[in-house]
């Protein structure tokens, strides 16, 4: 039973924060960007949709009763809080930096989560790490990217979220 609570735990902080960088990534686009990054944060907004519909199937609503720990831990709590601050603030920080300091609070998450000693079903392992691997991929390509790079990025982001998206099919 305690493996069971710390499993539900931690979908629910996942599911919490994937619902704040959804949240961030719609007003994102909403904003006056670049017409590609506008697609880029639509996307990812669309995408963060469809993986906190996938989480919220694998949490047993009977259990979320009785965990109520649904909080992220203190430190998280108030980085996301910042979110909207740090994205949207008045910054010296372009889009993209922005994006990327976004990115990179998404994958400390899944890292401590992954890392927790919650004992993950091997399917629902499987899925949590090819979501960090899409965020870790995006930071790496974020990090070296050029205005002229642009195109090259979108390229490549699609070619890799086709990639994963029929390796879930498979798990299914």
């Amino acid at each position: 039973m305690d493996n069971l609570r710390k499993y539900h735990t931690s979908l629910n902080r996942l599911l919490l924060a994937q619902m704040y960088r959804t949240e961030a990534y719609k007003k994102a686009s909403e904003g006056t960007v670049d017409i590609k990054l506008k697609r880029l944060f639509k996307d990812n907004a669309r995408i963060g949709k469809k993986f906190i519909e996938d989480i919220s199937l694998m949490i047993n609503p009977l259990m979320i009763a009785e965990t109520e720990d649904t909080d992220l831990p203190t430190h998280y709590q108030r980085t996301w809080e910042a979110l909207p601050d740090i994205l949207f603030g008045e910054s010296k920080n372009t889009v993209l930096d922005q994006y990327l300091a976004g990115e990179n609070l998404s994958f400390q998450l899944y890292t401590e989560v992954l890392s927790s000693e919650t004992e993950f079903p091997e399917l629902v392992r499987d899925v949590l790490l090819s979501q960090q691997e899409i965020i870790r991929y995006t930071i790496e390509e974020m990090k070296e990217m050029k205005v002229s790079k642009l195109n090259l990025f979108f390229r490549k982001f699609t070619q890799f979220r086709r990639f994963f998206f029929q390796r879930r099919i498979q798990f299914q």
